[in-house]
């Protein structure tokens, strides 16, 4: 059964958690967020504290 909670899925890269994303959102989760570029890209931009 699908959770009705939003889902954020990551990876270092960004290949694994875009496949998964995928994987849920056919498995029936509506709200699944991928991190876009993995870890190694959000934690690169400027404006992120880490």
């Amino acid at each position: 059964m699908a959770s009705e909670r939003p889902v954020l899925v990551h990876c270092a890269s960004g290949w694994r958690s875009s496949v998964a994303a995928s994987l849920l959102r056919s498995t029936g989760h509506a709200d699944v967020t991928d991190l876009v570029g993995g870890y190694a890209a959000w934690a690169q931009r400027e404006d992120v504290l880490v």
